[in-house]
Formats: C-alpha cells, structure tokens, sequence
C-alpha cells in the first residue's frame, strides 16, 4: 500500500462514525482526482459503506479482511459438512433454491447446476401427498422452524429418507429473506 493509500486508511480508522468527503477533504487534501483514489482505497483495503445524510453521503471504513477470511471459512465448514445443506430465497416466489453444498449434490446425485433456481419439491417424484409436505407447508407459512422426514428420489430413481429442518433467515428489520435446510439423507 503505498503512503497516501495508508494515511487515508488510519484517518478513517481514527473516524469510526464515518466521514463525508468534505470531512476527509478536510484532514487530508483532496481533489476531484484524489477521491477516485480514496474510493479505490476503501474499496480494496476495506468495505466501503455509505448512508445518505440530508445532501450529503456518509462513508465508514470497514475492515474487509477478517470479515472475507470469516465467509471463506463459513462456506468451507458448509461445503465440507457431512449433511446436506441448502439456501432458498423466500423473496421470490416458489423458493427457489440459491445455495446447495457439496454432500446435498453427492447425496441426491444432482448437479449444482440442475438444482439451482428450482424449489426442492422436484426431489418429491409423484409422492406430493405425503402428510410431513402440509407440515412443511404451513410452518413455512407461519415464518417458523420445523423438522420432518420426507420421501424424496435420487437423481437415479432410489427412494430415500430426507430428515429436513428448516429455519427462516430474517433481515435486520425481521423481514423472512431465506430459508436454510439441514437434509439427513439415507436410502430407504
């Protein structure tokens, strides 16, 4: 990082409430050409996070590198688990499914890419009266966790056992975004 990248850097991290481009012009000299540099600099030292107040928008420094090193680990634990999981984006209509691990694909033989953007139902062949699947109806429709036990199919056409949770995802104002499913599978 070269000397202006890293006085811009501690400036902010002396700042933590955040600092308006007029307030760093202010402690650092600034030009129309150097506050490319400065959103540059957040941008690959740090996560850039703005909020508009009145006229004007409001940056705060970040760090970004714990935070990236936290998600890799995250998705690793997840890609390694030994249960399958999965993400459904209840935004959109019918859930479709935006995330599955590496053991849900070894465990019902789909690709990634056969699976993503469709709702798990597919997994259910023609068995789409099963008791647990009004269950896992109204659960989803109450915005609450449960746990079932479902006959799904493999990509080959075996039976098996799906033991499925599910828990709802909230934003920060409590709104559902997504649902993740914890599968325990076995052939029946």
């Amino acid at each position: 990082m070269d000397k202006q990248s890293k006085e811009i850097v501690n400036k902010l991290k002396k700042h933590p409430e955040g600092l308006s481009i007029t307030q760093l012009n202010s402690i650092l000299p600034l030009n129309r050409n150097s506050i490319a540099r400065y959103v540059e600099v957040l941008t690959t030292q740090g996560v850039l996070k703005e909020r508009i107040i009145g006229p004007a928008k409001l940056y705060t420094f970040y760090q970004e590198i714990p935070y990236l090193e936290q998600l890799k680990l995250f998705k690793l634990a997840m890609d390694v688990a030994s249960c399958g999981i999965t993400i459904a984006d209840a935004k959109k209509d019918d859930f479709p499914l935006i995330y599955v691990n590496k053991e849900f694909c070894r465990l019902t033989g789909y690709e990634e890419s056969d699976i993503l953007g469709k709702n798990c139902r597919f997994l259910q062949g023609n068995k789409r009266e099963q008791e647990a699947l009004s269950i896992l109806r109204d659960t989803l429709k109450k915005g609450e966790s449960c746990s079932v036990s479902l006959i799904n199919y493999h990509k080959d056409g075996t039976e098996l056992i799906n033991n499925l949770s599910i828990s709802p995802i909230k934003d920060s104002e409590g709104v559902i975004t997504h649902y993740v499913g914890i599968q325990n599978i076995a052939k029946k």
